[in-house]
């Protein structure tokens, strides 16, 4: 997951800078596809941010019965929750930053005023996105090894015990 979640933020951040160069630059001749472009970076923030917490709720509840089914120890999935609570702070600061630029946008496209609160409403959202999605990565990173050392210990005991007992031990779902 660690490189799937890099190439949707560096992706996403593209598609930030794109929107906000060609804003700067007055490239296109109409305002409107500016505008486009800039729900779409919006779509594109929200749904990195929707499938980072649909990851974690889904490692939570794996990680969650390798640990009950197991008799594992409790820390990983301890770790977990702090990281989705982490996750979730993040993804309120991702989304008030959009909403914020988006409003301003909103402003300066109907009345032709605040372009330069846009404009540094724009570099703020470039900033704090690619603060927020390294930050996010490193979260990711962090999860994806404790989910690999979590299964793995679990296998281990689910053999272990099939050993001694012969019955095979219940399997996460």
């Amino acid at each position: 997951m660690p490189r799937i979640f890099a190439s949707l933020a560096i992706g996403n951040g593209l598609v930030l800078v794109g929107t906000a160069v060609l804003g700067w630059l007055h490239v296109w001749p109409t305002p409107e596809r500016h505008v486009l472009l800039a729900v779409f970076s919006l779509l594109v923030s929200c749904l990195v941010q929707v499938l980072l917490v649909t990851y974690f709720s889904i490692t939570g509840k794996l990680i969650a019965q390798a640990v009950h089914l197991g008799g594992l120890d409790v820390k990983p999935l301890l770790a977990l929750n702090r990281r989705k609570r982490a996750v979730m702070r993040r993804l309120g600061v991702v989304l008030a930053s959009v909403v914020l630029v988006t409003s301003v946008g909103a402003v300066h496209w109907r009345y032709g005023t605040w372009a330069s609160v846009h404009s540094v409403a724009a570099l703020a959202v470039l900033c704090v996105h690619m603060l927020v999605l390294f930050q996010q990565y490193v979260l990711v990173a962090e999860n994806a090894a404790d989910v690999e050392r979590t299964m793995s210990a679990y296998t281990l005991r689910r053999n272990a015990l099939n050993r001694i007992s012969g019955e095979p031990l219940a399997q996460p779902h």
